[in-house]
C-alpha cells in the first residue's frame, strides 16, 4: 500500500483540460433512479459483462497471490473479515468496468452487485443523485460489502453546476472549492452507507496523466482519507498501487505477465483489459480480509 504521505502531491492549476476527463462521453449504462438488475451493452473503451450482478466462475488464485506479495496489509483492526458473500459496487465508470473482473477474482461464492453508473460523481445530482440511489441498492441486495470509488467527475453544463452551502458555483474540477464539497458529500454518502452493517472498501483514485488531472486526484484522495476518522467500518485500496509506474506516476503500460501491456484506454483514463485486472486483484483482497487503515496525513508529519 502506498503510504498517504508518499502520494503525489501537484499544485493545481486552473486548466480548463480537467474538465475534459470528467465530462467525457461515456454512455450511461444504467440509469441511476432505477436498481432494476439489467443486460447492458459495451461502454466506449470499456467491457461491461451482460448482466449487472455477476455470479463468479471459481477463484482464482491471482487475489491471494496479490495478498502474499504484501501489497494489501491485513493487520490490525481489519483483518479476518467475515464471510462476504454480496458485494455492492458504488462509483463510476472505472468501477463499473472493472466489476466484472472483480467478480471473477472474488469467486462462484461471491456475488457482485454492479450499482456504478458511468459519467457520474458526488456532484453531478442531475446525472445520479448517490445520496437517493445508494440506499436504494442498500435495500435491494443487502451487501456485505460495499466497494466505492470516484475519480471526480463533474459537469460542463452551467445549469447542473454544484452550488456549496455559502452560495458559491463550482465551475469546473480545478475550483478551489471541489475537493472540500465532493469530500462533504463523500461523508453525506457514508451516513447513508452506515445506515446498513455493511463493511465499506473505498478505493482511492488511480495516477492521471497531467499535472492538472493529478492535482485533483490527490485533493480528493485527502479528502477521502478522512472519512476513516468518523467511519471506523471503513477500509481503502489504493489503485496507484495497482496502476502506477515505477516512479509513483501515470503509467500507460506495465508489466504483466513478463510483458509490457497497456493498462490504460486512448483516453487515458479508462482501463483496457489488464488494468481491470490489476485493479480487480488489489481490490479483492480488500474486499474478502477487510483492506488497509491508512494513517492521517496530518500525524506523520
Amino acid at each position: 500500500m502506498t503510504p498517504t504521505a508518499a502520494r503525489r502531491r501537484f499544485t493545481v492549476t486552473a486548466a480548463r483540460t480537467a474538465v475534459a476527463l470528467v465530462v467525457a462521453g461515456v454512455p450511461v449504462l444504467v440509469a441511476c433512479g432505477d436498481t432494476t438488475e439489467r443486460s447492458a451493452a459495451a461502454a466506449t473503451s470499456t467491457t461491461v459483462a451482460a448482466s449487472s450482478t455477476m455470479v463468479a466462475p471459481a477463484k482464482r488464485a491471482t487475489a491471494a497471490e496479490h495478498l502474499a506479495k504484501g501489497l494489501v496489509d491485513v493487520s490490525g483492526s481489519f483483518a479476518a473479515a467475515p464471510s462476504t458473500e454480496h458485494v455492492l459496487l458504488v462509483g463510476d465508470s472505472i468501477l463499473r468496468q472493472t466489476g466484472p473482473t472483480l467478480a471473477d477474482e472474488l469467486g462462484s461464492d461471491v456475488t457482485v452487485h454492479n450499482g456504478a453508473v458511468n459519467g457520474s460523481g458526488l456532484l453531478t445530482p442531475d446525472l445520479c443523485d448517490w445520496l437517493e440511489r445508494a440506499p436504494d441498492l442498500l435495500a435491494q441486495y443487502d451487501p456485505d460489502v460495499v466497494v466505492v470509488e470516484f475519480i471526480g467527475n463533474y459537469t460542463d453544463e452551467p445549469g447542473e453546476s454544484w452550488r456549496t452551502r455559502d452560495g458559491h458555483v463550482i465551475r469546473d474540477v480545478a475550483d478551489p472549492a471541489f475537493a472540500p464539497a465532493f469530500g462533504d458529500q463523500a461523508r453525506r454518502l457514508m451516513l447513508r452507507l452506515a445506515e446498513s452493517d455493511a463493511r465499506v472498501v473505498w478505493v482511492l483514485p488511480p495516477p492521471m496523466a497531467t499535472d492538472d488531472l493529478q492535482a485533483v486526484v490527490d485533493a480528493l484522495t485527502e479528502q477521502f482519507q478522512t472519512l476513516g476518522d468518523r467511519f471506523p467500518h471503513v477500509s481503502y485500496a489504493d489503485a496507484d498501487d495497482a496502476l502506477a509506474g515505477p516512479d509513483g506516476g501515470y503509467a500507460s503500460r506495465l508489466p504483466v505477465n513478463g510483458r509490457s501491456r497497456p493498462v490504460r484506454t486512448a483516453d487515458s483514463v479508462h482501463l483496457t483489459a489488464a488494468g481491470q485486472r490489476a485493479l480487480a486483484q488489489l481490490i479483492a483482497p480488500a474486499v474478502t480480509w477487510g483492506g488497509t487503515e491508512m494513517s492521517d496525513p496530518a500525524q506523520e508529519q
